[in-house]
């Protein structure tokens, strides 16, 4: 969601770097095709070693590429707002002070963001909202410094619940909603999706370690957890935006799918169906994502690396 005006190369490339990993994704879109990827580097790359990354992407080739990148779920806030009643060009402005109490850093000092939620024609009086991303000036800083360093042209900086929103709008079938669970290694989201616009996003504080590390009566109780929070979620989604039908929850890969898809199912009231990324992307070009369970690991990733246009 954070846009930079550098505009040298049209390709997009993915890379995100964490915990000792370089993970590089690039996506094309053949015509009347799915979308196919075309690289998946998954590479060791001590983090914070800006010298090394130099020298990484040079090996690579990746400066021919202007990047995206994802920031952690710590790094941001995401919020949904009412939309100031002000002219388009001033509407950052009147976030920041609208939204300043809701953050847990100082606003004066956040880099800010807006993307507006679509409303049907006769939402009347209710208006429009916007989804507001906010995140201290210090951590982008810190992003934009570690790809300049490296030689890198940072044209976006965007957050896991847009490059979920990415995935799901694969999945989309006309008229109808997507509502996708993603568990990894940083806890779980949940989002909602329509006509290629995200709604709804809701975070579940249950990992794949969690759950993978846990005896019978922990993971049950854990499960349970999840459960819950998409029958909250879900009802509350259906209130807010009735003009928007779910009729199914997807189950991003991951390890032990299937598993966690029976134990989930007996809390819901729509049928649970595993996503299948198989359908919706040619992954002949990238072998390491053969596996549904590196496919959950490098989801977010993957997501980011379908973004088109600025």
């Amino acid at each position: 969601m954070f846009g930079r005006r550098i505009k040298k190369n049209t390709e997009w490339l993915a890379l995100n770097l964490r915990g000792g990993t370089a993970e590089a994704m690039s996506v094309v879109y053949p015509p009347g095709a799915r979308p196919k990827v075309v690289r998946a580097d998954l590479l060791e790359q001590p983090d914070g070693d800006v010298a090394g990354l130099a020298a990484l992407a040079k090996r690579q080739g990746w400066s021919r590429y202007r990047c995206t990148t994802v920031l952690n779920p710590g790094d941001y806030q995401l919020l949904q707002a009412p939309a100031p009643d002000v002219d388009e060009a001033e509407i950052k402005q009147a976030v920041r002070w609208q939204m300043g109490d809701a953050l847990e850093f100082p606003a004066d000092s956040a880099t800010f963001d807006v993307l507006t939620i679509p409303q049907p024609g006769n939402a009347g009086a209710r208006g429009r909202s916007l989804w507001v991303a906010a995140a201290p000036n210090a951590v982008v800083q810190r992003v934009m410094n570690t790809f300049d360093g490296a030689g890198l042209e940072l044209a976006a900086i965007d957050l896991p619940e847009m490059a979920h929103r990415n995935l799901a709008n694969l999945f989309a079938e006309p008229g109808r909603g997507v509502a996708m669970l993603h568990v990894g290694e940083e806890g779980a989201l949940l989002t909602f999706t329509y006509d290629g616009e995200l709604y709804g996003a809701r975070r579940i504080d249950v990992s794949d370690a969690q759950l993978r590390d846990a005896d019978a009566d922990r993971r049950a109780s854990l499960v349970e957890r999840i459960g819950l929070e998409l029958q909250r979620s879900l009802d509350n989604f259906e209130r807010l935006y009735t003009f928007v039908g779910i009729t199914r929850l997807l189950l991003a890969p991951c390890a032990g799918a299937e598993t966690l898809a029976d134990e989930l199912r007996s809390f819901l009231y729509i049928p649970l169906e595993l996503a299948d990324l198989t359908r919706v992307l040619d992954l002949d070009a990238a072998p390491a994502l053969a596996d549904p369970t590196q496919q959950g690991r490098y989801f977010v990733t993957l997501g980011a690396a379908l973004r088109t246009g600025a």
